[in-house]
């Protein structure tokens, strides 16, 4: 196995755990599953680091900036620090499932043909037709 696809490895184990965590910790109160997502996002931001866009590099210096500058108000509590990880892991677990259902929608012929007819729709009626359209393919 390869550098880079054992890293992709680790880091799709990161992600799968992270969900599992966040779907887990919707059913209860768990602060131990609070934990191992803080482990894994931290483990994954890590790992995933040289693969980060600039942008992405900046805005997590930049909240770890503001974490610092808050932690040294001391108005971090652990109830806050939790609460910060499990949204956190639960927006990981969120954009994971949102892109499960665009790669099933990307590979449907049905998606495919009712976007081609959506967007082929003449001028007069191409905006409700959009419009219609787009909330059933949401849906």
């Amino acid at each position: 196995m390869t550098g880079k696809s054992a890293t992709s490895t680790i880091s799709s184990v990161l992600l799968l755990l992270i969900c599992v965590s966040a779907a887990a910790r919707e059913f209860g109160e768990a602060p131990a599953l609070s934990v191992i997502s803080a482990m894994c996002l931290l483990a994954f931001i890590v790992l995933e680091w040289p693969r980060l866009a600039t942008v992405t590099r900046i805005l997590i210096g930049v909240s770890l900036g503001a974490f610092a500058a808050i932690w040294l108000w001391g108005t971090v509590s652990a109830d806050l620090l939790e609460r910060a990880v499990s949204r956190a892991a639960f927006f990981t677990f969120f954009l994971c499932s949102l892109n499960f259902l665009r790669d099933a929608a990307q590979t449907s012929p049905l998606v495919q043909r009712c976007g081609k007819v959506i967007v082929n729709q003449p001028p007069g009626r191409r905006y409700a037709v959009l419009t219609i359209g787009g909330h059933f393919l949401a849906s």
